[in-house]
């Protein structure tokens, strides 16, 4: 009775994912998004840039109340990134874009935080739920110290231990002290 069943659902469990990926498809042909400057980035913390970006719509009827913004995630931590931190918080709405039409973008950053990024541009409507992204490029934000960690744990070790001895040694010398004034 379970094979039967199996049976049963496995084949509508097969159609309903070629459905949800045609409809996937279908949504991210309708507008396409491409970041056209920069390729990547390789900066200093507190540097200011901005990001232009290529939208267009690929269909045949008019769209309205696109939102393009800027997102950011933190390929070391994982994690991804607060954009007022950024200055890029900001969306710019194009408030229609004809059938076949293209629109240029610029949307502005501050590079804050040493890590390595990816950048998207992305694309959201107010009309429907598509959200489409571009491809990303890569942001290195580079940090301003050099840390030689090697010598940052040997001096982290090394410093407690000197102390602790130097003030054993105090410690020993007015002990002896004080025995000498007692005699």
């Amino acid at each position: 009775m379970k094979k039967f069943y199996l049976l049963l659902i496995l084949p509508l469990v097969f159609i309903g994912l070629s459905i949800s990926k045609v409809s996937a498809q279908d949504v991210s042909s309708s507008i396409s998004v491409e970041i056209t400057t920069p390729s990547s980035v390789e900066v200093y913390p507190g540097v200011e840039g901005a990001i232009t970006a290529n939208v267009t719509n690929n269909t045949s009827s008019d769209m309205t109340n696109l939102i393009v913004y800027i997102t950011m995630v933190d390929v070391v931590k994982n994690m991804t990134v607060n954009l007022e931190d950024y200055s890029a918080d900001v969306p710019v709405v194009i408030p229609e874009l004809k059938a076949n039409q293209s629109e240029t973008v610029t949307l502005p950053i501050i590079y804050v935080y040493p890590s390595e990024y990816h950048l998207y541009v992305t694309v959201a409507t107010k009309d429907n739920l598509d959200i489409i992204s571009s491809p990303s490029i890569p942001v290195n934000i580079i940090t301003l110290t050099k840390i030689d960690y090697p010598l940052v744990k040997i001096t982290s070790i090394a410093v407690p231990v000197l102390l602790l001895l130097a003030f054993g040694f105090v410690s020993i010398q007015r002990k002896r002290r004080n025995m000498t004034i007692q005699k």
